[in-house]
């Protein structure tokens, strides 16, 4: 039962259908735009024993479809990747978030062996120098990571996993996204998803693209192009809507963090500046609970998550993207602790709800 105004609310059972899980923090690249850049936490790995409970826990979900390895870091550098991978019993759907940089021939193999049904890789430029300068790292170990994955798939008649890349589109490299298509074909890609900057100190708010046309002709030709090609697209918007939408809470989603921690999204997993059209903004973490402490779905059922995702999913909350005393030294806006009707955390900010940006 939940209390809002003078009104009783009964909130129907929304059964949990999909966990990620980031095994960890870390990873092997650097690159200008990543969130691990800009914070002060810890770095760390999930230890085998909360593995062992997120698997115990997710056992007692008869809805539950799918596992990501997913989060901030890049999960194929846990030194028991591979052992997690096994891990995880056949009646779920495994996807994985990747650079891609670390998919080596054993890892490859048990990924196919295995049935993994998605793995969406980060690719943020088609030209070589250009995805240098924003992962510091050469695209061409990529592309042949993905060609020996493709031969160990077609070596073993599968059709999983479905490839995917992830696109974040900036001022810097938005000339070249009608170019991914061609690297995207190349590679036997099936979709690609085009996301956009969330600007995280001063020297990236002049990168964003949104709330400006100038730039249309070229979300339009990548649209051509993957049309003629029957590549399917899942692209961000490029102007402030009305709408708020939450995939997390649409997908009957959560996030297990490395220590455990229970989070309703990839926003909350960590703490971080982030620049809303120019105003920054300081995110915290927000747990509803560790799964060591209480079983997941103790904490999926707790009257404080089951009440967020009501708020949320109802858009009961502040608009502040738009609101007019955001830029008028409201405290509300400074974090996001609390908004100005008393949610904790507050998601009047956020960009994922106006699909702006992408959650995977």
């Amino acid at each position: 039962m939940l209390s809002l105004n003078d009104a009783d609310i009964v909130l129907k059972e929304d059964p949990l259908k999909k966990i990620y899980v980031e095994i960890t923090s870390g990873c092997n690249l650097s690159c200008r735009m990543c969130y691990r850049n800009f914070w002060k936490d810890p770095v760390g790995s999930m230890d085998r024993i909360i593995f062992n409970k997120v698997l115990r826990d997710a056992d007692e979900f008869e809805d539950l479809e799918d596992i990501h390895f997913g989060g901030i870091g890049e999960p194929l550098v846990h030194e028991k990747f591979i052992e997690f991978l096994k891990l995880i019993p056949p009646r779920y759907g495994v996807e994985i978030s990747t650079n891609g940089t670390l998919l080596n021939e054993k890892i490859s193999r048990l990924i196919v062996e295995r049935g993994v049904k998605r793995i969406i890789f980060s690719l943020d430029s088609p030209q070589e120098q250009g995805f240098l300068e924003i992962r510091g790292i050469s695209s061409n170990i990529i592309y042949r990571n993905i060609d020996r994955l493709n031969k160990i798939k077609k070596d073993l008649r599968s059709d999983l996993p479905e490839l995917e890349i992830e696109f974040v589109a900036m001022r810097s490299n938005i000339a070249t996204l009608p170019d991914i298509v061609d690297v995207a074909d190349s590679l036997g890609v099936s979709k690609i998803l085009v996301s956009q900057l969330l600007p995280l100190d001063e020297s990236q708010k002049d990168e964003i693209l949104y709330n400006s046309s100038d730039f249309k002709d070229y979300f339009d030709e990548f649209l051509r192009r993957a049309m003629s090609r029957r590549i399917m697209t899942r692209i961000a918007e490029y102007s402030l809507k009305t709408e708020r939408v939450c995939d997390f809470m649409e997908r009957r989603s959560t996030v297990i963090a490395w220590d455990g921690e229970v989070i309703p999204c990839y926003r909350f997993l960590h703490e971080y500046p982030e620049y809303i059209f120019g105003r920054k903004k300081i995110v915290k973490r927000y747990s509803f609970g560790n799964i060591m402490k209480r079983d997941l779905r103790d904490i999926w059922y707790s009257n404080e998550y089951r009440r967020f995702r009501w708020i949320v999913k109802s858009s009961l909350y502040p608009s502040c993207v738009d609101c007019v005393f955001a830029d008028k030294k409201c405290h509300f806006v400074q974090d996001t602790t609390i908004d100005c009707e008393g949610n904790s955390p507050s998601c009047g900010d956020c960009l994922w709800s106006r699909r702006l940006i992408l959650c995977p």
